[in-house]
């Protein structure tokens, strides 16, 4: 996965399950539940799992095992928010430049590669 969307209002950080295949995660297993997401009519069903995360600006990368959710079918753009991501960074939003600064909190659970 290449692209997500940073959202600091939603809960749960959501990937389509097609990233969970690519990935070769299992979901039989995983904990079950709904989850609404903004535009969505109703809550999509969504299996949690845990993962290892990881982005990059070309010169650092970070690396943190984070539990996520996986929804059936497509979605615009994977879901970045609170729980599993968010919650290890400070955001800094430059809405004028378009850039966002990502800096790991003290609780971050990875490691900088």
């Amino acid at each position: 996965m290449r692209d997500g969307l940073l959202d600091t209002g939603a809960d749960d950080t959501v990937f389509s399950d097609t990233v969970a295949s690519a990935m070769g995660i299992d979901l039989s297993k995983a904990e079950h539940r709904f989850v609404g997401l903004a535009g969505r009519p109703r809550p999509l069903s969504c299996y949690f799992a845990r993962i290892l995360l990881r982005i990059s600006d070309g010169v650092e990368t970070f690396e943190w095992p984070a539990t996520v959710g996986f929804v059936a079918g497509k979605l615009h753009y994977s879901l970045l928010a609170q729980a599993g991501f968010l919650q290890f960074f400070s955001a800094d939003f430059d809405g004028e430049g378009h850039v966002v600064t990502l800096t790991p909190k003290p609780s971050f659970p990875g490691r900088v590669i």
